[in-house]
């Protein structure tokens, strides 16, 4: 009854059932073969990927061992230089020190060689205040002794200047004057006599003579060597002041020996008579030794004159002393 009494749908349902496993099987080995290429492709790409990222890992770590060698060098080079900085540093310590010590040392000396020096100053300037009278008694002395000189100079030049003076020797004056060998032969007797005259006219006439020797040779024109014109070579600068002094009025002029000569004594006059040297190189306008030389030498010829007239005259005033008091001969008896 009970084996009769199963139903078809049953039967029906069973199939059913088995046909959608099977359905179900097939359809999951379908899923499985169809990702199992999959997955061998996945994995194999998987695998490639994973040997492209160890190769660059060991790159990586080939790069990080170079740098890491790199970074050791620097270091080992770094450390080698803070060594040799710091035994520099130290050399230069050890030096600054040195060069401190022997500063201070120098300093030291100098410091005792001032105060000896200070010592020794003070040990002068006792000195000097114990002998400062004496040293003011001699520069009294020495300022008179210059005083006395410049009285000198000027009675010299007092003296030879004096007309007295070129009366003694009027006639030597004159023949020294027209010497062709020294002078000009543009300077004739009468031109002689009338620059003595004048000259005599001048607080210097020795000077004067002088001058004119040295200047212009006694020629009149003033045709020599060197600057200046006329018989005295009075400079063309002293022009102006020759005019504002109303001692000429053209530059021409100067050629006249009177002309000339007042020209001459006013420059004389305003010089200052305590040197000669200056008074030549103002009076010539500039500094000529060669000039100085001359005038000199001038002076000397004067002089000599003078002092043979002097001598000649001593001696004719004895022998008119002695004429007088001579005895009688004896047929005036």
């Amino acid at each position: 009854m009970s084996e009769q009494g199963h139903h078809p749908a049953a039967a029906n349902w069973d199939m059913n059932s088995l046909i959608k496993i099977l359905s179900v099987v097939a359809l999951l080995l379908l899923v499985i073969f169809f990702w199992s290429d999959k997955y061998k492709a996945m994995q194999k790409d998987l695998s490639g990927r994973i040997a492209a990222l160890e190769t660059q890992v060991s790159q990586k770590e080939s790069t990080i061992q170079d740098l890491g060698q790199q970074a050791a060098g620097l270091r080992a080079k770094m450390e080698e230089e803070v060594t040799r900085l710091f035994d520099k540093n130290k050399s230069l310590q050890d030096q600054a020190f040195a060069e401190k010590a022997r500063l201070l040392a120098e300093f030291d000396t100098e410091r005792d060689r001032w105060r000896a020096s200070r010592e020794r100053l003070q040990g002068l300037q006792e000195q000097c205040e114990a002998a400062g009278k004496d040293c003011e008694d001699k520069r009294q002395a020495l300022e008179t002794e210059r005083q006395q000189l410049l009285d000198s100079f000027r009675k010299m030049v007092e003296y030879g200047g004096a007309a007295q003076t070129v009366e003694a020797i009027h006639d030597e004056i004159i023949t020294w004057i027209l010497n062709e060998k020294q002078h000009s032969v543009y300077c004739y007797p009468s031109l002689a006599k009338n620059i003595v005259s004048l000259a005599k006219e001048t607080p210097y006439p020795l000077l004067m003579f002088a001058l004119a020797s040295a200047g212009s040779q006694f020629n009149p024109t003033g045709a020599t060597d060197g600057p200046g014109m006329g018989l005295w070579k009075i400079n063309a600068k002293y022009v102006p002041e020759l005019r504002k002094e109303g001692i000429l009025e053209i530059e021409r002029e100067l050629y006249d020996p009177a002309i000339n000569m007042k020209a001459a004594a006013y420059l004389l006059g305003k010089a200052e008579m305590t040197n000669l040297d200056s008074l030549l190189d103002e009076f010539h306008g500039a500094a000529n030794p060669e000039f100085r030389q001359k005038v000199k030498t001038m002076l000397g010829e004067l002089w000599t004159l003078y002092f043979f007239a002097m001598q000649r005259t001593r001696a004719e005033i004895t022998a008119q002393v002695l004429g007088a008091h001579a005895p009688l001969p004896a047929s005036a008896r």
